[in-house]
């Protein structure tokens, strides 16, 4: 279950449970980038960030 929490400044968090965790392979610090579909649905996308080569 996910669970949306008030933060003292206001703020507001969720609490991902482990098993998405798991299956997602995010973890401490992953960035994510929420947005709401068209059918109203939160979605959380992963942002991936490129490493640039050293040459």
């Amino acid at each position: 279950m996910v669970k949306i929490q008030k933060t003292n400044t206001g703020q507001s968090i969720i609490t991902i449970p482990r098993s998405i965790m798991r299956a997602t392979g995010w973890g401490r610090g992953t960035e994510l980038m929420p947005y709401v579909d068209e059918e109203g649905k939160l979605i959380l996308k992963e942002i991936k960030i490129k490493k640039r080569m050293r040459r």
